[in-house]
């Protein structure tokens, strides 16, 4: 590998989503409690990943992000809604 290619695999360039690496390849948006990462997944997809900090929200904000969550897999296929590939809530983070 070339020093761009060691950099975008490093350990603080990297996001875990079950188990499976997905390397940062910059910031799409942001909000008050998360950041749209555009990523690449192992399989050499780009894709967006967003990610919500949940550390002092309250529990109707949480359940919000949840209830989009399931309203995405719910969703999944349908050709006009962007398809959720993962998801993961990590209370440890």
């Amino acid at each position: 590998g070339g020093a761009p290619f060691d950099s975008l695999i490093a350990p603080p360039n990297m996001f875990y989503v079950n188990n499976k690496p997905y390397a940062k390849l910059g910031v799409i948006g942001r909000g008050g409690s998360c950041k749209v990462y555009r990523v690449l997944s192992p399989t050499y997809q780009v894709l967006a990943l967003k990610k919500v900090k949940i550390e002092g929200m309250d529990k109707k904000s949480i359940d919000s992000y949840a209830n989009e969550i399931e309203l995405l897999k719910g969703l999944k296929g349908n050709p006009a809604i962007i398809q959720l590939e993962d998801s993961e809530v990590d209370l440890e983070r």
